[in-house]
């Protein structure tokens, strides 16, 4: 369990290098030596939570996407359906890495509280999303709400990135 949450440690340092504009995750503080064994575990938490922002800000593209393809008149239904199909994608890989998150995070952590207000919200944009069906009167209100969770729950996991290292 511990090498995995090494790389991803590493993995999110290396994405967050990689990404360039938008609202950018603050960079995880990397473990060092000194470091006591909850606060060393406490910065790779971060890192695999700056990991699921990245992966937020993907959802918010993607929900883009989205909407860009329900403007068209008529409706693409195959640029939709890719669309969607994206969004669901980007959607599952932040609940697993908040998955993944919340069984590195260590006993007592300050973001334990804030991961599971974040797992509720995805279950919520998971069923959000599956839902879209293609029609523009339907789904524009679906899509302005999903925007609005997106947009939260990077917010909300800014705060848990520095919650997670509170102390050390």
């Amino acid at each position: 369990m511990k090498t995995y949450a090494v790389v991803l440690s590493l993995a999110a340092l290396a994405a967050a290098q990689t990404t360039g504009g938008g609202a950018s995750p603050v960079p995880a503080p990397v473990p060092s030596p000194n470091d006591t064994p909850a606060c060393a575990e406490a910065k790779i938490l971060a890192g695999g939570i700056a990991l699921n922002i990245l992966v937020q800000q993907q959802e918010v593209n993607s929900l883009n996407a989205v909407m860009q393809a329900l403007q068209a008149n008529p409706v693409n239904m195959q640029q939709f359906q890719t669309a969607k199909s994206n969004l669901l994608a980007f959607v599952s890989d932040g609940i697993q890495i908040r998955q993944s998150n919340q069984l590195i995070a260590p006993t007592g952590n300050g973001a334990t509280a804030g991961l599971a207000v974040v797992a509720n919200a995805q279950l919520s944009e998971l069923e959000k999303a599956s839902g879209l069906t293609g029609n523009p009167q339907t789904d524009n209100p679906v899509t302005q709400s999903l925007m609005s969770d997106f947009n939260g729950g990077i917010k909300k996991n800014m705060e848990n990135q520095q919650n997670a290292v509170q102390g050390c």
